[in-house]
């Protein structure tokens, strides 16, 4: 899957904009997170939400929606939407987030919990 490219209003703030994806899609946000990269001054990072589809309000997952700022005056905004069934390979999301993700049977998903629990190093905590 590819990057979409928006355009994003400076007045929109980042909450805003990530409940108008998530809410209008069928889910419930739960808490998110903004992580910039390092050395990108906010242009650049990943946001980590915690979200329930809202045919099944029980069970709360990680999405994570990677963003990045352009200078293109209308398509000024790229983003790219994944979950964490797909392993991806960000592991800054704060234990904050992940404390309100439920238990899942997801093999990729299990993996990068753990990774982002030794990255922050919640291990030990989470799993010990």
């Amino acid at each position: 899957m590819g990057w979409t490219h928006t355009q994003r209003h400076d007045f929109e703030n980042d909450e805003q904009f990530i409940k108008s994806w998530i809410v209008g899609r069928g889910f419930t946000m739960h808490g998110w997170s903004d992580v910039p990269e390092k050395g990108s001054r906010g242009k650049k990072g990943v946001y980590y939400i915690a979200v329930s589809n809202d045919k099944n309000p029980g069970e709360v997952f990680a999405v994570l929606v990677l963003y990045e700022w352009t200078q293109d005056g209308r398509l000024n905004f790229l983003y790219k939407v994944m979950d964490e069934t797909v392993g991806p390979f960000y592991y800054d999301c704060p234990s904050r987030i992940l404390n309100l993700l439920t238990d899942t049977e997801y093999p990729e998903a299990i993996t990068w919990r753990k990774q982002c629990r030794m990255k922050s190093g919640q291990a030990l905590l989470a799993f010990g």
